[in-house]
């Protein structure tokens, strides 16, 4: 275990995790002590994905191992464990493998209906096909689909963003949408959700949402749309 894993007292020991897995969960009380304690463990990987994915990556291989013999683990704590080990695979540049994991997590969420984590499982699970779109070029024409419904659900839920925190996943997301839409050749809708994200960006400039470079590549990709649609209704 490293230094900042002892720090966190989050990881238990090899010797501690062979206690709480050889516990019985036969008995209630035994099955609720160890979703208990594969709570906490989630609730800590989550914290971990971006500054320490291996650790997360431990800990989530900690609430596999705990949660073998639990005979059904609570609807939100599934939920939170695939959409977590969906995050860890992100970050370590499996986004395929995440996407299955991702839309497992997403039909335990919509049936909870958490409006608030249904939004961020949407923005994760749109995210993932994007890296995977980009890295690779190829998916299956219902997951872009999918993917394209999740992020739209995401902007919907989102509203008027009314700070930089909340303008900043907005700008993503729109940013998400425009590359999805560019993927499945919807150039109009890509041109329109392009400019709706500059126009907020101009509107919002002392938030900073966009880097020079990405506002530039932004209105050349903008540009380009619109030179496009007129030689195609003129020709």
């Amino acid at each position: 275990m490293d230094n900042w894993a002892k720090d966190q007292g989050v990881l238990a020991s090899p010797q501690k995790l062979s206690q709480i897995a050889s516990t019985s969960a036969t008995t209630s009380s035994a099955a609720q002590e160890k979703i208990k304690v594969i709570t906490k463990i989630v609730d800590n990987a989550r914290k971990s994905v971006k500054s320490h994915p291996k650790f997360a990556q431990d800990l989530i291989q900690q609430c596999k191992t705990l949660s073998k013999d639990v005979a059904v683990l609570p609807a939100e704590l599934r939920w939170k464990l695939l959409f977590t080990e969906g995050k860890v695979l992100m970050a370590n540049g499996s986004n395929y493998s995440a996407i299955s994991l991702l839309t497992q997590a997403k039909k335990i969420v919509m049936d909870i209906d958490d409006r608030p984590e249904i939004s961020l499982v949407n923005i994760t699970l749109a995210q993932a096909f994007c890296i995977h779109l980009e890295q690779n070029g190829t998916v299956k024409e219902h997951e872009l689909a999918e993917a394209l419904d999740s992020v739209s659900s995401f902007i919907a839920d989102e509203g008027s963003p009314m700070d930089k925190s909340h303008g900043e996943r907005w700008m993503r997301a729109m940013q998400i949408k425009a590359k999805l839409l560019k993927f499945m050749g919807e150039y109009l809708s890509e041109r329109e959700t392009t400019k709706a994200a500059l126009t907020f960006n101009k509107q919002n400039k002392q938030w900073l949402l966009l880097g020079k470079s990405e506002e530039e590549r932004m209105n050349m990709r903008l540009l380009h749309l619109y030179r496009t649609s007129s030689s195609s209704s003129s020709s």
